[in-house]
């Protein structure tokens, strides 16, 4: 066996792999610079995001009430209403009409069941 020709092959093979993955990343990375510029999303001299302003409610949101299912707690509504936010960016008018319980089609057992049954081997 020739160690020489082994230890060249290992060594080209490891270096190619990290290579690759240097370049990856710096294509990500250039990705994710050209994705903001795109998007608008600006951040401070700090790196954070600015803070964002509060939105302003719209006329729909005073008209009609939200509708909430019975037995849904005051906090749960306010961590939608706050997720909903965030995700809207604050800067523009959102009503939540109705806050609803999704409904599962199957009860606690055959989800078990399922899940076992599905497990990867």
């Amino acid at each position: 066996m020739d160690y020489t020709l082994a230890g060249t092959v290992v060594l080209s093979g490891l270096s190619i792999v990290f290579i690759v993955l240097i370049l990856l990343t710096l294509m990500m990375m250039a990705f994710g610079k050209i994705m903001d510029r795109t998007s608008g999303s600006k951040k401070n001299d700090d790196g954070q995001a600015p803070a964002v302003k509060e939105a302003v409610p719209s006329p729909a949101a005073k008209a009609a009430p939200m509708q909430i299912e019975e037995g849904i707690s005051d906090e749960i509504i306010a961590v939608i209403s706050a997720s909903v936010s965030a995700m809207m960016g604050g800067t523009k008018n959102f009503v939540i009409k109705s806050v609803k319980s999704a409904q599962n089609g199957r009860s606690v057992w055959s989800m078990a069941g399922m899940q076992q049954n599905t497990n990867p081997f």
